[in-house]
């Protein structure tokens, strides 16, 4: 491709991450991108994902991409299968709380799930995503939207000033579910 092309000589690490940013647009499209593209797109991510192995980097965010494609191509359950591999990569990496990309890959696994019909088994996931979110960024728009979320689903309100934070309990089942999936 024309892409590829111009990428010639250049730095492969570059070059995945411009391929996740252009397989990010098109899922970012949303129902609007034709199956094709969806399916180009996942195409990129695989691509990045094999390069970034290559190179012995970390290819979460990649997988996260391809769970939106998933996602907008109306299959949750490989999404979320994609959205787990990305917050194992991003604990095997130590960008588990560096990245808001990790904490957004836990608010993916929270929206399959619900897409699902597993509605008491995402609260979980949408709590450590606000928790994730708060830690990398106080006052994020986002963790304001997450926690709006939680209130309107669980009828769960938790002060503004007061950080969301797991149980041990539910941090486990969140670790147990990761274990089981990606051992």
């Amino acid at each position: 491709t024309l892409f590829r092309e111009l990428a010639e000589g250049r730095d492969e690490e570059m070059y995945s991450n411009a391929l996740i940013l252009q397989a990010n647009l098109a899922a970012r499209l949303g129902k609007s991108s034709s199956k094709q593209v969806l399916d180009q797109a996942r195409v990129l991510g695989d691509e990045a994902i094999a390069i970034l192995r290559q190179l012995g980097r970390s290819p979460a965010k990649a997988y996260r991409v391809i769970g939106v494609i998933s996602q907008q191509l109306e299959d949750p359950l490989t999404a979320k299968q994609h959205f787990l591999k990305s917050i194992v990569a991003f604990r095997a990496s130590g960008q588990e709380y560096e990245s808001f990309w990790c904490a957004v890959a836990h608010f993916n696994v929270h929206s399959a799930l619900k897409e699902l019909g597993e509605l008491q088994e995402s609260r979980v996931w949408l709590k450590r995503a606000i928790e994730l979110r708060e830690w990398i960024e106080s006052n994020s728009l986002y963790s304001k939207l997450y926690r709006k979320e939680l209130e309107k689903l669980f009828k769960e309100k938790i002060p503004a000033e007061k950080p969301v934070t797991l149980t041990k309990k539910e941090y486990n089942e969140i670790t147990r579910t990761l274990e089981w999936y990606y051992q």
